[in-house]
């Protein structure tokens, strides 16, 4: 197999198809007049090499593939921190374990402060190893929430044809809602720690169930278009 064929393939498997075919076949057209003209097999190969990279490394590299990646690290890692963060909730059978001015902070609403415990990293093995106990997932009003969350997303951005940014503001809108709900149910509202699980619950859960659709669509939208931030 020679090193044309070598290097359309990459083309191919690297750029969108409905570039491909003209790439390729531009490419081949300069690879045939260089070689053509006495430049040398070994040159022109090299040059064939170097221009194939630089057309690989552009579209690899483009914003759409950055932000595509984006959205995928930060939805994995949200859904991960969230999912650790129940199961370590769950599984804490002593209080004292974080101390009394985390449990004021956690009373004030501030319950994000969980995710920078290092005890929650330091079980991370041990957590993931466990068998998971379903019902510690399923909590009605934060499915309710959820579900109704993608219904409008999906038709306001059908109806509407949201831009990436609007699209992007909306998703961040329903997923910080919950947890300024649950903020102001803390600021106003007397909650005993014995009462703050379902609030917590609506809180984290709603996150749980709507990053990775939210993402998902996000991707999609990504993916249908050319134009950025408009």
């Amino acid at each position: 197999m020679s090193i044309l064929t070598w290097c359309k393939g990459m083309i191919y498997l690297c750029i969108p198809d409905h570039f491909s075919s003209d790439v390729c076949g531009d490419l081949e057209e300069e690879y045939t007049t260089i070689l053509l003209s006495n430049n040398g097999r070994f040159k022109t190969n090299l040059w064939l090499i170097k221009h194939t990279l630089s057309i690989c490394t552009h579209f690899i590299f483009s914003l759409k593939n950055l932000l595509l990646l984006l959205v995928s690290v930060v939805s994995i890692s949200i859904l991960f921190t969230m999912v650790l963060s129940v199961f370590w909730l769950s599984d804490l059978a002593d209080a004292s374990v974080l101390n009394d001015a985390f449990w004021q902070r956690w009373l004030a609403g501030n319950s994000y402060q969980l995710f920078f415990e290092p005890s929650l990293w330091q079980s991370t093995p041990k957590l993931l190893s466990q068998s998971v106990d379903w019902t510690l997932w399923l909590y009605q009003p934060a499915l309710i929430y959820a579900l109704i969350s993608l219904v409008i997303l999906y038709k306001v951005n059908t109806y509407r044809s949201l831009s990436i940014t609007q699209h992007s503001l909306a998703s961040m809108i329903v997923l910080l809602l919950p947890y300024l709900v649950g903020s102001l149910l803390f600021s106003f509202i007397n909650i005993q720690m014995t009462e703050s699980g379902p609030v917590v619950g609506f809180m984290w859960l709603t996150t749980v169930y709507l990053i990775m659709p939210i993402s998902f669509q996000l991707t999609k939208q990504i993916k249908r278009n050319d134009v950025y931030f408009t």
